[in-house]
Formats: structure tokens, sequence, C-alpha cells
């Protein structure tokens, strides 16, 4: 099962990033993350593993997986135990024009009863809407702070032609 989902996002390429680098405000901005910990992050902090409680339709179900962050462009996140038997997803991020084109893919390997859930979350749309959310959560809060950034930078500039 593959998917992908992209948008535009009014907010530079680096704040996008930062919001998904931010795993630890993950539950506050995903409303299926219940609970988020960081179990080990590598000393420049692009690789981290992580626990995650999630909400996955209905069922709550703890993930163990391995973010891989590769500035200012590209988040991997790789499930290292859970529901699936492979499960791959992405954030791929490009400058365009004035803001950023987010894009977010999965591939997801399951077998048995979790493959024919899976199918049948596919099939209904639930799993292509669960993404689309995840974007429109990013996007939202990449373009809070751009303007919150945007009022800072006018504040300091007004100041200092005092």
């Amino acid at each position: 099962m593959e998917l992908t989902v992209s948008t535009f996002v009014k907010a530079p390429v680096e704040i996008v990033f930062e919001v998904l680098r931010d795993v630890e405000s993950y539950p506050k901005i995903f409303a299926y993350v219940k609970e988020l910990h960081v179990l080990w992050s590598s000393e420049d902090g692009n690789e981290l593993i992580v626990d995650i409680l999630e909400d996955m339709f209905g069922f709550l179900k703890w993930v163990r997986s391995k973010f891989i962050f590769k500035p200012p462009s590209w988040i991997e996140i790789r499930q290292l135990s859970g529901p699936f038997r492979r499960a791959v997803g992405w954030f791929e991020i490009k400058r365009e024009g004035d803001g950023t084109l987010l894009k977010h893919g999965a591939i997801i390997e399951a077998r048995g009863l979790v493959k024919a859930f899976g199918m049948l979350m596919l099939e209904s749309g639930e799993a292509e809407a669960r993404m689309r959310k995840e974007v429109a959560a990013i996007k939202k809060h990449a373009e809070m702070l751009a303007k919150t950034y945007k009022g800072e930078s006018k504040r300091c500039v007004s100041k200092r032609g005092r």
C-alpha cells in the first residue's frame, strides 16, 4: 500500500522543516499522536528513536520508529516495531516561489487481519484523509510560525530605525 499527498505552505522551507523536526510537539500538532517519548538521539539530532502511542483508526497502538532528518529537505520515518510488517513514511520539502511544496508519502506492508483492515482504510479513503490531515496540520503550524517570525523581524527593524 502506497500513498502520497502534497500541499503548498506559505512559509519558508526552514520553518516547515523545523515543525517536522520538533517531534516532541507532535502530540499538540497531530490529533492521532497521544503520547511520544524520545528514547535516543544522535549527537547532531538528525536521527531519533521514538516511541509513539497512536490512535490508528480507533485502536491505540504503540509504535517504535526511527526518524532520519536530512536538513532542510527530507524526513524519513521507519517503523522499527509496531502493527505493520514494514512501514516507511517520508516528507519532502521543496522551495517553491515564496513558499514551500510539502510532499508526504508512506509505504506500508502488512499481513493477515492488519492487511485486510489497511486495505479497507485505503479503499474507503480514510488512510488518504489521515495523511491530508497531517499535511494540513503541518501547514497550519508552519504558516502560524512564519507570521510570528515575520512580525518579530518587523519589530526589530522598526526598533533599529528609531
